[in-house]
């Protein structure tokens, strides 16, 4: 279609994405040309979710769009320097919108459309402005399959890593938690469904605990700890 909006897709590998750029692909009004990810230059695994690049490549493929990632320091310091490049690299090819899977409980899109606008470039949201119970919902009813792979200590024990994302685990959930780990209680990777045109091989090989000392605007530095699935 003529009228139709070349945008690039950032890319987590989780539930949320998935769901939002399946919805995406189905929407005659854009035409996705290619997956963003961020990785961290030590591990070249994904930021937040810790998935593999090896897997993140499989994920493209089976989706069948390209994969542009960047890499960021550990302490994320440089984290607008390296997207203000990719905004230039797309740019550069007449793309000047970004989609996210971002959900309005997270608050963050006043954020990024503060960067992106400033770099002329769109933000879209297609999961924006819906509950998490309603997101959920949707996600559930999609088809797609997903694990969790990363998942808040102080909510879960160590055996909800590698459950699949169904009905009788979102049930199990802890009733005071934002239903789609917006608040980051947890993380998930996508592997099957109709988003993907081959299922992507999930072997969990063990997994790990991981402390993250973060910076809050109330409480000063806080340390989260984690349960990490090693893929």
């Amino acid at each position: 279609m003529p009228n139709q909006k070349r945008i690039i897709f950032s890319w987590s590998g989780g539930k949320d994405s998935a769901l939002a750029l399946w919805q995406l692909l189905q929407d005659d009004n854009y035409v996705v040309e290619a997956l963003v990810c961020s990785l961290e230059g030590q591990s070249l695994s994904s930021s937040v979710h810790q998935i593999p690049l090896a897997i993140l490549q499989e994920q493209a493929q089976s989706i069948g769009l390209p994969l542009y990632t960047f890499e960021l320091m550990q302490n994320l310091q440089d984290y607008e320097a390296q997207l203000s490049k990719v905004c230039n690299h797309f740019k550069s090819q007449g793309i000047t919108a970004i989609a996210y899977g971002d959900l309005s409980s997270s608050g963050i899109m006043p954020i990024r459309q503060a960067f992106f606008n400033a770099q002329g470039i769109e933000v879209i949201c297609p999961l924006w402005g819906k509950e998490s119970n309603q997101v959920m919902s949707d996600f559930l009813k999609s088809g797609i399959k997903a694990k969790i792979i990363v998942a808040q200590c102080t909510v879960f024990d160590e055996h909800i890593i590698g459950k699949d994302l169904d009905v009788a685990t979102v049930q199990s959930f802890p009733t005071e938690i934002d239903l789609c780990g917006e608040l980051g209680e947890y993380h998930s990777i996508a592997y099957a469904g109709p988003l993907f045109k081959e299922n992507i091989k999930i072997r969990l090989k063990d997994v790990m605990k991981k402390s993250y000392t973060i910076a809050t605007s109330t409480q000063g530095e806080c340390v989260f700890e984690y349960w990490q699935a090693v893929l």
